[in-house]
């Protein structure tokens, strides 16, 4: 349980700079620094209020997170099916690295 809380807090503190990446990804007048990223944080936080910092972060989570859970079953199930290969049941470097790197595919 605790994995999951930490995990929803990196979450939500991450979201207001990506949010702030995907600003300056889309406009083409804007160039990226981290001065004009702070600005641009600030500057939304004064005009629109702190809830604004997560705007479009649901559509990000919809998207996210499905991937994520795909992507860790498929390593599980990869890495279930090394062990069963394996007469110790013990997975080497190798094993884990394929099943990540099938499991990313």
């Amino acid at each position: 349980k605790q994995w999951y809380q930490r995990r929803v807090a990196i979450t939500a503190g991450i979201a207001p700079l990506d949010r702030a990446k995907i600003v300056f990804q889309v406009s083409s007048k804007r160039s990226f620094s981290y001065r004009k990223c702070v600005q641009f944080l600030a500057s939304t936080v004064r005009e629109n209020g702190v809830t604004m910092m997560w705007k479009g972060n649901s559509a990000t989570m919809v998207r996210i997170v499905p991937y994520a859970a795909i992507t860790y079953m498929s390593n599980e199930s990869y890495k279930d099916y090394f062990k069963r290969k394996d007469p110790d049941g013990k997975l080497s470097h190798v094993y884990r690295f394929c099943s990540g790197s099938m499991a990313g595919l």
